[in-house]
C-alpha cells in the first residue's frame, strides 16, 4: 500500500468521516485552510493509488461534477502502516494489547466472535 503524504492523509480522513461520497469542491467547503489544486492533485493521486474511486457524477450548480468515496476503510490504513513502521512488533502483541486496554464488555464479545468466524474460515482452507 502507498505510503500517504500529510495532505492526502487529511483529505482521506474527511473522505473515511463522510457518509456520502464527496467532490473536490465539498471538500474545499469542509476544510477551508486547503487549496482546491492542491485537493484535485491529492484527489489524482489518491485515485492512482487505488484509495479512492470515483462513486458518480452530480450536478454542483452549473457544472457537473465527479464524487468521490473511499475505497479502504481506515482500519485497514492503519494496520497497512503499523506493519511498514516496525517489523519487529507482531500481530499477536498488537492485538494483545488492544484487548487489555478495551473495557467495553460487548466489543469484547464482538471480537471473539471475529476469532470464531476466522478460525472456521482456515479450518475450511486447511481441510481443502
Amino acid at each position: 500500500m502507498k505510503k500517504l503524504t500529510k495532505k492526502e492523509v487529511e483529505i482521506m480522513k474527511i473522505f473515511w468521516a463522510s457518509e456520502h461520497p464527496l467532490a473536490a469542491s465539498d471538500i474545499l467547503k469542509l476544510d477551508e485552510s486547503m487549496n482546491i489544486n492542491t485537493i484535485r492533485a491529492s484527489i489524482q493521486s489518491l485515485l492512482k493509488a487505488d484509495y479512492i474511486e470515483v462513486a458518480g457524477i452530480e450536478h454542483r450548480g452549473n457544472v457537473l461534477a465527479r464524487t468521490y468515496t473511499a475505497k479502504i476503510k481506515i482500519e485497514e490504513y492503519i494496520i497497512s502502516n503499523f506493519a511498514g513502521i516496525n517489523n519487529k512488533i507482531s500481530k499477536k502483541s498488537l492485538v494483545a494489547q488492544f484487548i487489555k486496554n478495551e473495557e467495553d464488555e460487548e466489543i469484547i464479545n464482538e471480537l471473539e466472535q471475529e476469532l470464531k468466524h476466522r478460525k472456521e474460515i482456515l479450518a475450511k482452507k486447511r481441510d481443502n
